[in-house]
């Protein structure tokens, strides 16, 4: 019996249908292509982007399940998603980082791009086991935090369905809050 023909449910053989072999293997790569499309890199953390009394910006990274490998800025409205900057953590973030983001070092390149830009901030694992949220902004609302405030994003979307909404804190609320 060829690899084509198969046996029927009851013992008999017998030509399969036409078509049926290509929906028997059609649906498994269906069902693969649903699933991967489903899966997210579930956040384990969250991120706000604040700035030191010297005008410095920081990373305030809180992870409260998980962890992650490091973090990078890119450009979520430009075409492939290009990334500006990005941080390798030495060891894995499982709990608090605090980067100081401006001039780079301790693995950080900095970000450059105009004022008005927006950039998006999401940590990650190098195994996509986990995540943390961070803001989308753009380096004029950095420009605009006091000392002591952070933003990071909400959790909600604008009206539009697709612009993060920010909020803007004390640090010591979204230290409090963070993993609440």
């Amino acid at each position: 019996m060829s690899a084509a023909a198969a046996v029927r449910p009851g013992g008999s053989s017998g030509r399969r249908r036409p078509g049926a072999r290509r929906a028997a293997t059609a649906l498994p790569a269906t069902l693969a292509l649903a699933l991967l499309g489903a899966c997210t890199v579930p956040p384990g953390g969250t991120i706000a982007l604040g700035r030191t009394a010297e005008g410095e910006v920081v990373a305030y990274v809180r992870m409260c399940e998980g962890f992650i490998d490091g973090v990078t800025v890119y450009r979520p409205d430009a075409e492939g998603q290009p990334v500006v900057a990005r941080w390798d953590a030495d060891e894995p973030v499982t709990r608090d980082a605090d980067v100081v983001l401006a001039g780079g070092g301790e693995g950080w390149v900095a970000p450059t791009a105009p004022q008005d830009e927006r950039l998006s901030v999401y940590g990650w694992t190098d195994d996509a086991s986990w995540s943390a949220d961070g803001p989308d902004v753009t380096l004029a609302e950095l420009s605009a935090l006091a000392p002591g405030e952070v933003l990071y994003w909400s959790g909600d979307e604008g009206p539009d369905g697709g612009t993060p909404v920010n909020a803007v804190v004390d640090l010591d609320v979204f230290e409090r809050d963070a993993c609440a």
